[in-house]
């Protein structure tokens, strides 16, 4: 909760933005998830945004193995060789 002009007011987590564009996930969804991840490299909680993913979704969900390929433990590997890393063991 952020104080805005004296009114609390509830802003979004970059990992909550990741989120719900991962449950929307149209073109710009996509492409929105991937400037996040590149722009807040090592600062976000990938396990925290996983596993809340996975209270709503399948695991073979097309939008939880897109996830996965795009961060580190994925299966592609792609995310490792770009960097970005968990903050916490992926569960």
């Amino acid at each position: 909760v952020e104080d805005w002009e004296g009114t609390p007011v509830r802003i979004a987590s970059t990992e909550d933005l990741i989120l719900l564009k991962l449950l929307s996930y149209r073109p710009q969804d996509v492409l929105d998830i991937q400037s996040l991840l590149a722009a807040n490299r090592g600062k976000l909680d990938l396990t925290l945004i996983r596993r809340e993913l996975l209270d709503v979704l399948a695991d073979d969900d097309h939008r939880v193995r897109q996830f996965d390929e795009l961060v580190p433990g994925g299966r592609s590997g792609v995310a490792r060789r770009r960097g970005w890393c968990f903050h916490r063991p992926l569960l």
